[in-house]
């Protein structure tokens, strides 16, 4: 018995890669569009018009039940954006409503004077009656500071943090920790 060649194996090797390479199906994952803001450029912009909601990753979530209202707050962030947002999906029962003031407070990282987004309508409070929404606020950088709040506080103390401990539960509403 003789031995194998090396080149006779070496040419079995390249024609089994080659029959295994031509088998394999690739799918291609469609490529996402560059956001149209990035960081500082993101303020104030809908995160949806400006391609920031394709990657958006959920960063903190609380319940708005203190309220009696089924809904919960979200602050979302788009690493592709570097911005961040809120989002507030609620309701309430046919025939009771209330009115409820939905924020996204921001402060620069390392202190100063900071700020309140608005959420869909462009003020701070929405009439809520018998129906699920859906509202979501403009963005900011994600090198602030934010929290999520709500309450039923309406107009009087609107621009008042509900919870200025962030302990979740203040006395008209609640707000998550600073992130």
């Amino acid at each position: 018995m003789g031995r194998a060649r090396p080149r006779s194996v070496l040419t079995a090797l390249l024609a089994a890669l080659l029959l295994t390479l031509a088998t394999t199906v690739v799918v291609a994952r469609p490529a996402q569009a560059a956001p149209d803001c990035s960081g500082w450029d993101c303020n104030g912009n809908w995160p949806g018009e400006w391609g920031c909601r394709d990657d958006q990753v959920k960063v903190r979530e609380i319940d708005m039940g203190s309220l009696d209202v089924d809904g919960r707050a979200t602050i979302y962030r788009s690493r592709g954006c570097g911005a961040t947002w809120g989002e507030f999906v609620f309701q309430r029962d046919p025939g009771d409503f209330t009115y409820l003031n939905l924020q996204l407070w921001w402060q620069p990282q390392y202190g100063g004077k900071g700020g309140i987004l608005r959420h869909g309508s462009g003020a701070h409070f929405t009439l809520v009656a018998g129906t699920t929404k859906t509202y979501r606020t403009v963005m900011a950088s994600w090198d602030y500071s934010v929290k999520i709040c709500y309450s039923d506080s309406y107009p009087t103390s609107q621009d008042v943090d509900p919870d200025p401990e962030s302990t979740g539960a203040g006395a008209t509403g609640g707000c998550s920790n600073w992130h």
